[in-house]
């Protein structure tokens, strides 16, 4: 799911391939940016992904994140974190997602 919304949103290249190795070796992918001129498509971001999370916190307004569950691993976690014109992807550990935060299968 996360490769196909990468390519529906930002097209093929770097993200889908930084996606699959997050999928592959996890335990060595750590975090990886992309930042981008024009508007996302956040619509099509958010049909393909899930509901995001949004921090109640007023400087973070601005901010979508979404969680997933690696497959075979309970303690690791995609982050992905949607702010004007940056995207995050970043492996984090489950303690660290946010109270509230939907953790969605991969």
């Amino acid at each position: 799911m996360c490769v196909a919304a990468s390519r529906e949103c930002f097209g093929d290249g770097d993200a889908e391939t930084s996606l699959a190795n997050y999928i592959l070796f996890p335990n060595t992918f750590k975090f990886f940016y992309v930042g981008y001129q024009n508007s996302l498509n956040e619509e099509a971001l958010s049909s393909e992904m899930g509901t995001p999370y949004l921090s109640t916190d007023p400087t973070k307004c601005n901010q979508k994140r979404w969680f997933f569950k690696f497959p075979e691993n309970d303690h690791l976690i995609l982050s992905i974190l949607l702010v004007p014109n940056q995207v995050f992807v970043t492996c984090i550990g489950q303690e660290d997602v946010p109270n509230g935060a939907c953790i969605q299968n991969s």
